[in-house]
């Protein structure tokens, strides 16, 4: 009688240990779920970041673009208008 009785108290032990080791891998689980939610989010944040300060760097490179070929243009119209003073 007393083996059966061991062999109940045995299955209770493990089904409450399964239980728990149940509710261990559940908890973990949701908290490496809120990790890589958090995660996920900076790095949304830093890839975000990044394009805007891309399409920065690409206007700025616009800005120096134009810059060099404003010049030309008013050097060409100044050279334009200093050999029109020289033929006449």
């Amino acid at each position: 009688m007393r083996r059966d009785h061991e062999k109940i108290f045995s299955c209770l032990e493990l089904e409450a240990m399964e239980t728990e080791i149940g509710k261990l891998v559940v908890t973990t689980t949701r908290e490496h779920q809120e990790e890589e939610k958090e995660i996920r989010e900076k790095v949304s944040e830093w890839i975000q970041c990044s394009l805007v300060g891309s399409k920065e760097v690409e206007a700025v490179m616009e800005e120096v673009e134009e810059g060099p070929e404003g010049l030309f243009k008013v050097m060409i119209q100044a050279r334009v208008s200093f050999l029109n003073i020289i033929s006449t």
